[in-house]
């Protein structure tokens, strides 16, 4: 795919120029995979041809490796090279463009069905360019440069160039009926050249989407958010598979650009550890992962805050407007949640030791310094703190006991001896009474 795309500069993560510049790449994913239904599985076109290669790779005279978006060889021996291109506003975009199909011209092979290679009798081209734009790609690759006069730009013949407009998900594509424009040698046989010389070719989505489904990259760099979404939605979901909600929430998956590269090589034919890097800084941007050292990444795969359907266009703006912290954010403060909880818990008295530590003064005392006073009971309290009065209401005080008396000191002199209680004079009196009776 030539991707010339003009216009004004911006921003890197500039969410809209990234959704345009994604649904380029997905587009010509898609007519790609329209051509190739055609070719390989239309009833009337697919007995025509020998072999349609995807994405090929062919070793041009120069020395440097071309890349077409598909060829075609037809068992007549003729070849037809396609290509999609964005055409841009800028002559240096076009310019290029032309470089690029010049090229294809003289290709010394093409890939044939046994997996080999064989030299066509002839190749013509076909240059598929975006709808509205094939009034200006048949005037300034075909008038401006292939026809005029002492041009740098030849080719043996002109380029057949056909617009595709979307439709229903599906493309509509129509020949740019000028004179200038190039046609197709379709000799004893069925063809395209002929279906868009009378008419259009309404190719719906059903028709195709499988084979996009199983070839989604191209030979050209895979773009970044294209990836990034293919990543996020479909590859991270697999390999997240064997993780809860729980383990997801307590470590992210650790991978590598390489390896990564290497699973998308293997299920889809195409993807470079360059692709997969671009494709994480974007991730990274947005804080979904993290670069932990050279290719290693975190991932924190998992449900986003995001308007609408179109996951795409969320990973565009979240990179174009980063959160504060997003996935990686609240998965760290998880983690940072669950080692606390993990460790052992410090006692009254190592709280206060570290801390008399931190300041260098203890003023803790012993723990057998501390003596725990019983608190009195609220009905005590109640009676200590209500004063006591008497049935008749009046209030009762309770006097201080009076000291005992003491007796008088004796001073010291002899002792005289009393005798017993018969010689008391209570007792002679009793006694007198008796006798008198």
């Amino acid at each position: 795919m030539a991707d010339a795309v003009g216009g004004p500069g911006g921003s890197k993560w500039a969410a809209d120029d990234l959704v345009a510049r994604a649904d380029v790449y997905d587009r010509a994913v898609g007519i790609v995979s329209g051509f190739q239904f055609l070719f390989t599985e239309q009833a009337s076109l697919s007995p025509t041809v020998a072999h349609f290669e995807r994405y090929p790779l062919i070793t041009h005279p120069d020395g440097k490796e071309a890349t077409p978006d598909f060829t075609v060889l037809f068992h007549d021996g003729g070849a037809l090279v396609g290509e999609v291109a964005q055409l841009s506003l800028a002559d240096q975009g076009v310019d290029a463009l032309c470089r690029q199909i010049q090229r294809y011209d003289n290709l010394p092979y093409v890939q044939s069905a046994d997996g080999g290679t064989v030299a066509p009798a002839w190749i013509d081209h076909v240059l598929i360019v975006q709808h509205g734009t094939g009034t200006a790609a048949v005037n300034r690759v075909i008038r401006d440069r292939l026809k005029s006069d002492g041009h740098w730009f030849t080719m043996s013949v002109a380029p057949c160039i056909v617009s595709a407009a979307p439709s229903e998900g599906g493309y509509v594509f129509a020949r740019q009926g000028f004179p200038l424009n190039g046609t197709l040698r379709e000799p004893d046989r069925d063809g395209i050249g002929r279906w868009l010389a009378e008419s259009e070719i309404d190719l719906k989505a059903r028709y195709f989407e499988q084979i996009k489904a199983q070839w989604i990259f191209m030979n050209d760099e895979i773009d970044q958010l294209y990836l990034a979404a293919h990543l996020w939605t479909r590859e991270f979901p697999t390999m997240f598979g064997a993780q809860d909600e729980g383990e997801r929430r307590q470590s992210p998956m650790r991978t590598t650009s390489g390896d990564l590269a290497a699973t998308l090589r293997k299920k889809y034919g195409k993807c470079r550890s360059a692709d997969v890097t671009r494709a994480m800084e974007l991730l990274e941007r947005g804080r979904f992962a993290r670069r932990v050292s050279g290719s290693e990444w975190e991932v924190a795969w998992g449900p986003f805050q995001h308007e609408g359907d179109d996951v795409r266009r969320a990973l565009a703006q979240r990179a174009e407007s980063p959160p504060r912290d997003g996935n990686l954010g609240r998965l760290d403060r998880t983690r940072r949640a669950r080692a606390r909880a993990a460790q052992p818990q410090p006692t009254l008295w190592e709280s206060l030791d570290e801390a008399a530590g931190e300041t260098g003064n203890s003023t803790a005392p012993p723990p057998e310094a501390i003596v725990r006073k019983k608190r009195p009971s609220a009905k005590k309290s109640a009676e200590a703190a209500t004063p006591k009065h008497s049935q008749g209401g009046e209030r009762v005080t309770k006097r201080a006991k009076a000291p005992k008396p003491q007796a008088d000191p004796v001073a010291p002199g002899p002792i005289k001896s009393t005798g017993s209680r018969a010689n008391s004079p209570t007792a002679a009196k009793k006694a007198s009474s008796r006798r008198d009776t």
